[in-house]
């Protein structure tokens, strides 16, 4: 078990190793994978709804990786619903936002921001 009883799981990828942390504490559906690559960056995957209830979560957690000096990425593909407080979350983090689902790029073109989310 990793830190705050999170199951670490450890692979080998390419030329060193990478770390996935899963946490599914907090809401039911909520949950973020976090993938360290050996340069320190971090990947976090989400998974479910990002909304008022969890954004505050994922605020919290770039906070803190940042504040590790770590680079943060967000892979977007798994996120099913996404309201204001998930597209302010977002934008605040200043984080790379990769491979946006349809419901994340849905909310970006309504508020007029889906040049953020780049051509992917």
């Amino acid at each position: 078990m990793g830190r705050v009883g999170r199951p670490v799981r450890r692979t080998r990828c390419g030329s060193g190793s990478v770390q996935r942390t899963t946490s599914s504490h907090g809401p039911p559906s909520w949950q973020v994978t976090e993938v360290a690559d050996l340069r320190g960056d971090r990947l976090l995957v989400l998974y479910g709804e990002l909304d008022i209830v969890t954004a505050p979560r994922l605020s919290a957690l770039v906070d803190a990786l940042r504040a590790r000096r770590h680079a943060v990425a967000l892979d977007l593909s798994e996120i099913t619903f996404m309201d204001s407080t998930g597209l302010a979350t977002l934008l605040a983090a200043g984080a790379e936002l990769r491979r946006p689902s349809h419901a994340v790029r849905r909310v970006f073109e309504l508020a007029g921001v889906a040049r953020l989310l780049g051509d992917e």
